[in-house]
């Protein structure tokens, strides 16, 4: 497994539901001080504005920091 740094790509956000936009599978992700977090990341459009959100723990709590790059967990 490779560290993917987030300059270079996103994880792919496909999964729609009961929420806004699309989300990924849980990936390793780590933030600009290297604390690393079970994630994951969210993207789509709401009220016209483009998002970008990475969320832990079973997807209760947003992440503040920046994350730089992130590990895909294999199946």
């Amino acid at each position: 497994m490779d560290w993917i740094y987030t300059k270079e790509r996103m994880p792919l956000a496909y999964k729609t539901g009961m929420f806004d936009g699309k989300k990924s599978d849980e990936v390793i992700a780590e933030d600009v001080n290297g604390k690393r977090y079970l994630a994951t990341y969210y993207e789509g459009t709401l009220d016209s504005t483009e998002f970008k959100d990475w969320y832990y723990m079973d997807d209760n709590f947003d992440i503040k920091e920046p994350i730089v790059r992130f590990l895909e967990i294999p199946e």
